[in-house]
C-alpha cells in the first residue's frame, strides 16, 4: 500500500470520489484496449478530468499519468505522489480522491484489470461507499 493511513471518506464526499475512480477506470479501459502510450494523447484534453476535480488533482493526476506514458518506474510514481500529496493542507476528502488517483495510475501502470481497479478503489473509499460503488459498476461492461 502506498499510503499508511486512509482519510474517511464522507457520505457527501461520493459523488466527487465515484467521478476520480470512474475517471482512473476509464483510463484503465483505454491502456488495456490500446496500450499506455494512448493516454498521452488524453492528458492534455479539457475532459481529461471530472468537472468536480479541483487545481490539486488536475495538476496530480495529469503529472502522474504524464510520467508514466513517460516511461518512469513506479517507485517514482509513488515519491512524487507522497510527497505532493504530504505537502499540502487540504481536507481529508480531497485527499482521499488524490490518493485515490496515485493509486489508479500505478494499477494502470501495472496492467490491473478495470474490474480489479474498480474493487481496489472502492476499498479505499471505505464502507458504506464501498459496497455501493461495487454494486454500482461492477455491473457496467468492463
Amino acid at each position: 500500500m502506498i499510503f499508511e493511513k486512509l482519510p474517511k471518506a464522507q457520505p457527501n464526499d461520493r459523488e466527487h470520489l465515484f467521478a476520480v475512480a470512474d475517471c482512473m477506470t476509464k483510463l484503465s479501459k483505454k491502456a488495456r484496449r490500446e496500450g499506455i502510450l494512448a493516454l498521452e494523447e488524453v492528458i492534455d484534453d479539457d475532459d481529461f478530468l471530472p468537472p468536480s476535480c479541483g487545481k490539486l488533482e488536475d495538476f496530480l493526476f495529469r503529472q502522474i499519468v504524464r510520467i508514466m506514458v513517460d516511461g518512469c518506474d513506479a517507485e517514482l510514481i509513488v515519491e512524487f505522489s507522497k510527497n505532493y500529496i504530504l505537502s499540502i493542507d487540504e481536507s481529508e476528502p480531497a485527499l482521499l480522491a488524490l490518493m485515490l488517483g496515485a493509486r489508479a495510475v500505478l494499477a494502470i501502470q501495472e496492467g490491473y484489470n478495470p474490474r480489479i481497479l474498480v474493487m481496489m478503489l472502492a476499498s479505499m473509499m471505505g464502507h458504506p461507499l464501498c459496497e455501493a460503488y461495487i454494486e454500482t459498476r461492477l455491473t457496467e461492461d468492463l
